[in-house]
């Protein structure tokens, strides 16, 4: 058994591989094949959102981030 075939929300963002796009479709009945298909045309923050947190399958478009970007290493000083 694939574990993704136990979940129950997509959110499918470019891929461009045709393979992977085909097991996607497979796997992912409740997401609309011409969606799907559109996946390697996806622009920059595009996602397929497709399953039970989605009341119908749509393309969605992210917006700029809210917080500055941030991260790196944090100081421990030596004992």
């Amino acid at each position: 058994m694939n574990v993704l075939s136990q979940c129950d929300n997509l959110a499918l963002m470019k891929t461009a591989s045709p393979r992977d796009l085909g097991e996607l479709r497979e796997l992912f009945g409740y997401a609309p094949e011409e969606l799907v298909s559109a996946a390697p045309a996806f622009g920059k923050g595009q996602a397929l959102f497709a399953g039970g947190f989605s009341a119908e399958p749509q393309l969605v478009q992210m917006g700029s981030r809210l917080t500055e970007e941030g991260g790196g290493d944090v100081a421990i000083p030596i004992r």
